[in-house]
C-alpha cells in the first residue's frame, strides 16, 4: 500500500491517472510490445521536453560550459545504455555474462514486470566481477 491507503498497480508509480499515463508513455509502451525494433528508444521529442527543465536549471546555476559538459556526458551514457538495452532484446550473446543479462532482462518483460529491474547495476557489477 502506498500513502493514503491506495494501492500501487505498478511498483513505484502512484495509482493516479496522470502518473499511470506518464509511466505508460515513458516506459509502458515498451512493455506492451517489447520486441518491436522501433520502440526501444524514447521518442526524441519527448526526450527533448523532459530535458528542457533540467537544462534551464543547470545552465542557470552553473553556466553554459558546465551545463554542456553535464548534458554531453548524460547523452553519451544514455546512448551506451540504449545500445546495451537494444542488444539485450535483439542480440545473440556469445559470452555467458551477456547471455545471463539477456535472460535476466527478458524475465523482466515476460515474467514479473514489477520485479525491480537492476539492469544497469547488474551489468556494471557483472563487468567488474567477470573474468
Amino acid at each position: 500500500m502506498s500513502e493514503g491507503g491506495r494501492e500501487e498497480c505498478v511498483v513505484g508509480v502512484p495509482n493516479h491517472q496522470a502518473a499511470l499515463t506518464l509511466h505508460f508513455l515513458l516506459h509502458g509502451i515498451h512493455h506492451l510490445i517489447p520486441m518491436d525494433h522501433d520502440r526501444l528508444v524514447m521518442p526524441p521529442v519527448l526526450m527533448a521536453l523532459l530535458c528542457f527543465g533540467p537544462w534551464v536549471l543547470i545552465n542557470g546555476l552553473f553556466g553554459m560550459a558546465i551545463c554542456s559538459a553535464v548534458f554531453s556526458g548524460a547523452l553519451i551514457g544514455y546512448i551506451l545504455y540504449d545500445l546495451g538495452h537494444y542488444y539485450s532484446h535483439h542480440g545473440t550473446p556469445k559470452f555467458s555474462f551477456l547471455r545471463f543479462m539477456k535472460t535476466y532482462h527478458l524475465e523482466h518483460h515476460y515474467g514479473d514486470y514489477n520485479q525491480p529491474l537492476l539492469w544497469c547495476f547488474k551489468s556494471f557489477l557483472g563487468l567488474c566481477l567477470w573474468n
